[in-house]
């Protein structure tokens, strides 16, 4: 199917995780699974050893999909063989173990300059093995080495057309307090902390689905009501081409509510069939609310406990629509 809403699920199910034993991950710095204060660290380059990135398949890549496969290696450019830590174990974030790998994603803004786009949070489970000493291998002179990147999530939920700058970051954090084992005793003794950056890869992404929300009625708090008759969802194909539009559904349907409210949730349509739409290019449909073109679903009914303007947002596979203010009285 040509969307997934892949940024929107997170998988617990690592092994030897249980529910209880999930963390969240923040983006960098992550903190550490510790209470012990660690002062900061200043990361310079490793004389000598540089990061090449490149995106292994075409775009463009649509908002929605799974994140742009990398290919990432480290270049030894000495005459000597250079220790590396490669990357595995899916523990990559900041102070858990070496190395820690990330992206950073630069998007193209309409006045012409490169704009940061801050990174998602990203839940994973707390089990990791925190020795890596086993880790360590030597690149020799004028060799490469290819990072495992399964092990590097990309935190970033792309929503905006256009072009995106993606760098891939190596860190080897060296010694600090909370580093298990100390790299006194591994293969990488005697290397201080570094940080090794790619130059910029450039993708270009397209917003396929312009999807609009908007409120249909003010809401009596505390009075459930249908998600169909408070709000409405409108889709307009952008893509150039016929886009199959699957009935709004748990699967692939998420609302956000901004405060102390119950979230909006879909289950399959009534009619329990596989119902879709094909829309035509540059079309608008609604497919939540009023005078949509796909049935009902089976949604539980929705309240808002107290009264006030909430502010609701939907994911419709994968493309997060505007937020707009919903009033319960």
């Amino acid at each position: 199917m040509w969307w997934k809403a892949s940024t929107l699920v997170i998988a617990l199910a690592l092994q030897g995780c249980t529910k209880n034993e999930a963390e969240e991950v923040a983006p960098d710095p992550a903190p550490a699974p510790s209470t012990t204060a660690v002062p900061p660290q200043t990361f310079g380059p490793r004389e000598g050893l540089t990061l090449e990135a490149q995106v292994t398949e075409a775009g463009p890549f649509e908002v929605g999909d799974d994140a742009p496969a990398m290919k990432a290696q480290l270049v030894n450019g000495t005459k000597t063989s250079l220790p590396v830590v490669q990357l595995s174990d899916g523990s990559s974030q900041p102070r858990w173990r070496e190395p820690y790998v990330f992206y950073s994603v630069e998007r193209f803004t309409m006045d012409g300059t490169w704009e940061r786009v801050s990174p998602g949070d990203t839940g994973r489970c707390g089990n990791h093995d925190e020795d890596w000493s086993n880790e360590v291998v030597k690149v020799a002179p004028g060799k490469r080495f290819e990072l495992d990147m399964r092990w590097a999530p990309f935190r970033f939920d792309l929503q905006s057309a256009g072009p995106h700058r993606v760098r891939v970051h190596y860190r080897f954090q060296g010694e600090h307090p909370r580093q298990s084992p100390p790299v006194s005793t591994t293969g990488m003794a005697g290397e201080a902390a570094y940080e090794l950056v790619s130059a910029p890869v450039t993708i270009e992404v397209v917003r396929p689905i312009d999807v609009r929300l908007e409120a249909v009625k003010t809401l009596d708090a505390g009075v459930p009501i249908p998600v169909e008759q408070a709000l409405r969802l409108e889709v307009h194909n952008q893509s150039g081409k016929i886009r199959d539009l699957p009935a709004p559904m748990s699967t692939n349907t998420f609302f956000e509510v901004v405060g102390e409210a119950e979230t909006p949730s879909l289950r399959a349509p009534v009619d329990g069939g596989e119902t879709s739409h094909a829309l035509a290019p540059d079309a608008k449909v609604s497919v939540i609310g009023p005078k949509s073109v796909l049935p009902p679903s089976g949604a539980h009914a929705w309240s808002l406990a107290k009264p006030g303007t909430y502010l609701v947002r939907v994911r419709y596979l994968g493309v997060a629509s505007n937020w707009t203010k919903v009033t319960a009285k």
